[in-house]
């Protein structure tokens, strides 16, 4: 996975933080996974991190927002995997 502001590569062993930002030029808010050295570039509050559901990565979300009910680590992978077992659990 990239740092979407530094476009480095996150590695494995390295915790991400997903930061929430708003694009008046989009309308929208958006979050995003940042590594730790861009993490400091805005004064942010964090709150504690805790693991990614799918890959036990650790993550850290903004405190501007509510922590979500499933911590995912914003990969594509885990969020499918995340989404597709919540879905199968429905179904049973």
């Amino acid at each position: 996975m990239n740092c979407e502001h530094c476009r480095r590569q996150i590695h494995d062993g390295e915790p991400i933080y997903r930061a929430h930002a708003h694009y008046r030029s989009y309308g929208r808010d958006v979050s995003g996974s940042v590594c730790a050295e861009c993490s400091q570039k805005q004064p942010r509050r964090w709150h504690a991190a805790g693991p990614c559901v799918s890959c036990g990565r650790l993550v850290i979300y903004d405190a501007g927002r509510k922590l979500p009910k499933h911590v995912l680590c914003g990969a594509p992978v885990c969020r499918q995997a995340a989404y597709l077992g919540k879905a199968d659990s429905k179904r049973a």
